[in-house]
């Protein structure tokens, strides 16, 4: 392996973590712990929503990942399933939350790059494929407005 893809593949894995459980709930606490407690109740009801949505989905829609992963159980079925991008989820409606509750066009900026980077390295780090990716993205946009329109 040469240098560059090292270090490219570490980015990415770096980027990928991004979209994960610890990021959110890190995110989730600062804001709580802020004062912005409305908003980390909002963020709360998103990741429940998230879960009630991708779960099902998972299961009804199975497609392996691009790395076929073996399962014996539901729990690792869940966790095989490709289609939808759980991470991508999570990294669209949370920068969609943030931005439309801070409302700055630079965070936006800022926020709208980070969620496609966390899209791109799913698939750099070949665990999604495009379509994963994409109907990830649209849940967590539909998400992140729901809550932030009707919670």
């Amino acid at each position: 392996m040469n240098l560059k893809k090292f270090y490219l593949d570490s980015a990415m894995r770096d980027i990928t973590s991004l979209g994960t459980i610890y990021y959110f709930i890190l995110i989730a606490g600062a804001l709580f712990s802020l004062g912005h407690t409305q908003l980390s109740y909002k963020l709360a009801v998103a990741q429940i929503l998230m879960y009630a949505v991708t779960i099902p989905a998972k299961l009804l829609f199975f497609r392996n990942r691009p790395g076929i992963m073996k399962h014996s159980n539901l729990i690792e079925k869940i966790e095989a399933s490709s289609f939808p991008s759980v991470h991508t989820v999570r990294a669209f409606f949370v920068s969609y939350m943030l931005a439309a509750a801070f409302g700055s066009a630079a965070l936006t900026a800022a926020l709208s790059v980070l969620a496609l980077l966390v899209a791109y390295s799913r698939i750099y780090l070949k665990r999604h494929y495009y379509r994963d990716i994409a109907a990830g993205a649209a849940i967590g946009l539909i998400i992140g407005y729901g809550v932030m329109e009707y919670v």
